[in-house]
């Protein structure tokens, strides 16, 4: 571990990463010796409660406090051992679905889970409650600070129950004990004060707190959805539970004050989802929610959809932006790259990004649109920016589909597994199926879905 210390800032403690690197022979015993007694005796050493904070910018030019997000920067040898613990005592039953399910609605911050995971859940919930509802609210929730406001005593109070030894729990808990932080800004450096509050972006524990923080939130009604990735948080309610849009609002807000959170109203929105081809008109439309605006289409995780399930603006976006990238690679071209160094750029950057959560939105869209991506990747092609003999945008989309079913299929602990219909069981000898699971009945919108499509492309 300390020979594959990459290039980091060092913490308070000012032990840098290039002497633990080169020295890493010598050191592995002593510091061995130190971190497994640090975690026997649930000691944490002064030093490492100390986190110097470094503003990074959120937007392109910054005016307010609020455009940056504050990133701890903490000694390299306490987060070593805090990524030690989390991989030691953590993901065995972070992918065990009989010890996981408080995390089963997150989608952040676990093995195998992703903003396509989260996006292939949403869609999936949200067409299982249409194939009886007429609509479908999706209210997507923000909390102002959320990973810097979380207190410390709700944190604890859930690592509590969970299956972790004594010892880790108590080395956690004195990890957040009297934890000091400053602020280092434009050469300026802060005075030290302690918290009690924050889950320290920038540190091993980090994400792994936030997510259990925010186990203890869930749905007010059993009829209603609610999924996360981190703080990113979206309601599912059905038509049928429509008079629970503000009771739940009033519990999210009851919850997120115990823990010293606050539900951003402002950046708080509601789409109603409904099928394609039956607009709202012809339906009994629910009347606005007061403190939340409407929209007819969101940008989830990164993908924009609309009220009808369509996903036009997206491809519209994804093809803009395609096309912008266009004049990068020419100015790298003309600096002289080449070959196989210019295909990884494109691969790393252009492709990547149209490629983006393609197993959740692939499946919806027409012919027309995919003709555009085809249409690009010719260009690409014919400007030399990718290899003559490359896959096709479509052919890229079904090796992606299939690798991640594949995944699903075979990993338990997958976070969509549980999206699987159940094993059918047959006393007949039949030819071999690409899954062993059965085929539920579906119409044509949700043969579009990630998983229904997958199960019936036998």
């Amino acid at each position: 571990m300390l020979e594959s210390i990459g290039h980091t800032a060092a913490g308070p403690d000012g032990i840098v990463s290039w002497f633990l690197k080169g020295a890493a022979i010598g050191l592995t015993a002593p510091i061995t010796y130190l971190l497994n007694q640090s975690i026997l005796f649930a000691y944490v050493p002064p030093q490492w409660k100390k986190s110097m904070i470094t503003p990074v910018p959120k937007v392109p030019k910054p005016f307010s406090e609020a455009d940056f997000r504050p990133i701890s920067i903490t000694p390299i040898l306490c987060r070593i051992l805090e990524k030690q613990i989390v991989h030691r005592f953590f993901y065995s039953f972070l992918t065990d679905p009989l010890q996981n399910s408080i995390y089963s609605d997150q989608y952040a911050f676990r093995p195998t889970g992703s903003t396509t995971a989260a996006l292939i859940s949403i869609i999936h919930n949200t067409l299982e409650m249409l194939n009886s509802n007429d609509y479908v609210h999706l209210i997507a929730l923000d909390f102002s600070k959320a990973f810097d406001t979380v207190r410390h005593a709700h944190l604890a109070s859930i690592l509590a129950k969970l299956p972790i030894p004594d010892n880790v729990y108590n080395w956690i808990i004195a990890f957040l004990n009297g934890r000091q932080h400053c602020t280092k800004f434009l050469g300026e450096i802060s005075t030290y004060i302690e918290i009690n509050a924050s889950m320290v972006q920038g540190s091993g524990f980090g994400p792994l707190n936030f997510i259990t923080a925010i186990t203890s939130l869930n749905a007010a009604s059993p009829a209603n959805r609610l999924l996360k990735y981190a703080d990113d948080c979206y309601l599912l309610i059905p038509s049928s539970n429509s008079a629970s849009v503000t009771l739940e609002l009033d519990h999210i807000s009851r919850w997120a004050a115990d823990c010293n959170l606050k539900l951003n109203q402002k950046k708080t929105s509601e789409m109603i989802i409904h099928r394609p081809r039956v607009g709202l008109g012809n339906l009994t439309a629910p009347g606005t929610t007061t403190g939340l605006a409407r929209v007819t289409s969101m940008v989830i995780l990164g993908v924009t959809i609309s009220d009808d399930l369509r996903f036009n603006n997206h491809v519209q976006r994804l093809c803009c932006q395609a096309r912008q990238s266009f004049y990068a690679l020419r100015t790298l071209v003309a600096h002289g790259l080449r070959g196989l160094h210019l295909y990884d750029v494109v691969r790393a950057t252009t492709l990547a990004r149209m490629l983006y959560a393609s197993p959740a939105w692939w499946g919806f869209v027409g012919q027309r649109d995919k003709d555009r991506f085809e249409v690009l990747m010719r260009r690409l092609i014919r400007y030399h920016y990718l290899p003559g003999d490359s896959l096709s945008f479509e052919q890229l989309c079904i090796k992606a589909d299939s690798r991640l079913f594949s995944s699903i299929l075979v990993d338990n602990g997958h976070v969509l597994h549980e999206l699987l219909p159940p094993i059918k069981t047959s006393k007949y000898s039949l030819r071999p199926r690409a899954h062993d699971r059965i085929i539920p009945p579906a119409d044509n919108l949700m043969r579009k879905n990630f998983i229904t499509r997958m199960i019936y492309k036998v």
